[in-house]
């Protein structure tokens, strides 16, 4: 049986959603972070999963 469900939300990975929990489970994997860490980068940059990862990718000082 087809999950319609998980299909929009494997689709939908340009955002992160930190009112689902799926996909607060999803991007602390992904980008290994914990949970804090995540919420606290998706308020200071918003929930574009492209500027969290270029964020991301940025050498630390």
């Amino acid at each position: 049986m087809h999950d319609a469900r998980r299909e929009h939300r494997e689709a939908d990975r340009s955002r992160i959603k930190l009112d689902e929990a799926e996909d607060i489970e999803y991007w602390t994997k992904e980008l290994r972070l914990t949970a804090a860490q995540l919420r606290q980068v998706v308020s200071a940059l918003g929930t574009a999963a492209v500027a969290v990862r270029a964020y991301l990718r940025q050498p630390k000082i």
